[in-house]
């Protein structure tokens, strides 16, 4: 029997789903789990998703790097916010942990975590290596767009076409309609993934914020081959 795979459009949806057992794939383009496969991968040992604000008080230490945003803006009085480019090759960063509560991002892992066999965390940055790894695993997949304070979003929607071409191409069996419209937005964005993505609400809205180095950041493809996994609390490669 085949494996299955779904597209859960927004965190606010997660509940119409049966996660046992399954492999629940967190995707938060623009930016939150780009930013964790970007912290991982320059020196982060560690990353602890927070949904709520009030929780980083419990984390108020030298051993933490504290990083919080709200509407895509770093919190006022920290120093982190939801920028990729902070963690890129930032030596200061080397063997530290992170605690992370973004808007989207940090609330739809902490969702899935309750039911789901495993959570995973997916970007265009390590798409090809989570293909891979699912491709390994015996469980069927959701895979969960963080979208906007439960709007679908565009730039995840996106993501999600294109990491499920890539379990069908592999033996993936997908038959829902929400999966339908992620593959029919990834007919319309091949010639230009970047022009295509750049017109999401989430760019017009963040327009006056000068973050469009971030989001161009966060469309590369395969930047890192491995697969950062929650493990109880924290996120982990």
């Amino acid at each position: 029997m085949k494996k299955t795979a779904d597209i859960c459009l927004s965190p606010d949806l997660l509940h119409l789903f049966n996660l046992k057992d399954k492999i629940v794939v967190v995707t938060d383009v623009f930016r939150a789990t780009s930013v964790m496969c970007t912290a991982l991968n320059n020196g982060i040992v560690e990353i602890i998703p927070i949904s709520n604000l009030s929780q980083l008080n419990e984390f108020n230490s030298s051993d933490y790097i504290i990083a919080a945003e709200r509407d895509g803006k770093i919190v006022e009085g920290y120093k982190y916010g939801n920028s990729p480019l902070n963690y890129h090759e930032n030596k200061s960063i080397n063997g530290k942990k992170l605690v992370l509560t973004t808007t989207n991002g940090t609330r739809a892992i902490n969702l899935s975590k309750k039911d789901a066999n495993e959570v995973i965390i997916a970007s265009f940055l390590n798409i090809t290596a989570v293909s891979n790894y699912l491709y390994n695993k015996q469980n069927d997949v959701i895979i969960l767009c963080s979208g906007w304070k439960g709007q679908v979003s565009l730039e995840d929607t996106l993501y999600a076409g294109f990491l499920l071409e890539k379990l069908i191409n592999i033996g993936f069996k997908s038959e829902s309609d929400s999966s339908f419209l992620s593959r029919q937005l990834v007919k319309d964005s091949k010639s230009n993934l970047i022009k295509f993505a750049l017109q999401s609400s989430h760019k017009k809205r963040t327009e006056n914020l000068g973050i469009d180095r971030d989001l161009k950041f966060c469309l590369q493809l395969d930047i890192y081959n491995n697969v950062p996994f929650l493990k109880q609390n924290s996120i982990v490669l």
